[in-house]
């Protein structure tokens, strides 16, 4: 299975699998249209999961209905309850707080034709407990670590606190802790436009806990 990540962070996040009989799922349609499309092949029924409606995650929404693509969003989604999509894609969806006026939806992805399992959380301020077992790949926020944030304040150059809705790399360096086996993938996404985080001490932090680690960029292609 290939996974594409067309584009990664506040400005606006698109990601598209597609397993080895070109069944694609698209993740998140937060840029224009007209990107997405051109990485799409239309021979298959094609969906797409809207993780939560802010901008950077849905702006193509309207447009990729109208030509007839399935969108799923949060009036598709029960809380713990799978949903199965062109017999190929079993989802569960997890909600999760992001701020006061806002969930998000991560998601547990199964494809049946390659037998992979995919965890997926953008956009919120914690993880849920998932079962211990060796995940195909995870795709985790890390919006901000809390050394840079610090010397940015300390530095007078911090920017809003929108950071404080999102995953920090310390929260989620603890969550990935409790388990006994590493995923195969670990890839990082949505990191802060604002610099609020430090790439070295991504790598640093993460490489001993996944057996391949990935820091999501636009267009960048992953093999799982």
């Amino acid at each position: 299975m290939k996974l594409k990540i067309i584009d990664s962070g506040s400005s606006g996040n698109c990601a598209i699998f597609t397993d080895k009989e070109n069944n694609q799922l698209i993740l998140d349609c937060g840029i224009k249209y007209e990107k997405i499309i051109t990485h799409i092949n239309f021979e298959k029924p094609i969906s797409c999961l809207v993780s939560h409606e802010h901008k950077d995650h849905s702006l193509a929404m309207d447009k990729l209905k109208k030509c007839g693509i399935s969108v799923y969003t949060h009036s598709n989604f029960t809380n713990g309850q799978m949903l199965i999509i062109n017999n190929v894609w079993k989802v569960l969806p997890i909600e999760l707080p992001h701020d006061k006026d806002t969930t998000s939806y991560s998601f547990i992805i199964y494809n049946t034709i390659e037998n992979k399992t995919i965890y997926f959380a953008t956009d919120c301020t914690q993880l849920p407990q998932l079962a211990d077992k060796k995940y195909d790949l995870l795709m985790i926020e890390n919006n901000y670590d809390e050394e840079t944030v610090a010397t940015q304040t300390s530095s007078g150059n911090s920017q809003n606190c929108g950071y404080l809705r999102h995953l920090s790399l310390e929260y989620v360096q603890s969550w990935l802790n409790r388990f006994a086996n590493k995923p195969k993938n670990l890839v990082i996404t949505h990191l802060s436009n604002s610099g609020n985080i430090s790439i070295s001490k991504i790598k640093t932090t993460y490489n001993s806990m996944c057996d391949n680690l990935y820091i999501a960029q636009k267009n960048m292609e992953i093999q799982i």
